[in-house]
């Protein structure tokens, strides 16, 4: 890692990711669900940053991991609600109050996905304007 301050970006940005995963996912499934795709999200975030050459460079593309993953993780936990639903109208004990419970959760899920959405092309810009090259001083701009 080449960035003068990289380890701690990475330790903080692998434990935002890891954050958003955990209460994305736990607001509406299981922890162990959580915990695995916090982990991925996590480890991917560490191998985006660790190949930064500067720490400018380092940020911006923890802007750039952790908005992809504000997106990502409201679509996994409403895939793993989805899931749910289908598991539990093919199960014998059904009954239309479990119906009831997953119409608000999935109402949840699709809040949480638009949030998700909006936070991440907030995130995603940000961290491309960072991460652009730097301009000479002094020259004019093309």
């Amino acid at each position: 890692m080449k960035a003068r301050n990289g380890p701690a970006i990475l330790i903080v940005f692998c434990l935002l990711c890891f954050a958003v995963c955990w209460f994305t996912i736990t607001a509406l499934t299981t922890p162990g669900r959580a915990i695995g795709s916090g982990i991925v999200a996590a480890a991917a975030a560490g191998i985006f940053i660790w190949f930064a050459t500067t720490t400018r460079h380092a940020i911006a593309r923890g802007l750039i991991v952790l908005g992809a993953t504000a997106f990502a993780a409201p679509i996994a936990a409403l895939q793993a609600v989805s899931n749910d639903l289908i598991f539990s109208a093919f199960n014998e004990d059904a009954s239309p109050e479990r119906y009831v419970t997953f119409d608000a959760v999935m109402q949840i899920a699709w809040l949480n996905a638009m949030i998700g959405f909006f936070a991440a092309v907030v995130l995603l810009i940000i961290g491309g304007i960072m991460h652009r090259p730097t301009r000479e001083k002094g020259g004019t701009a093309p």
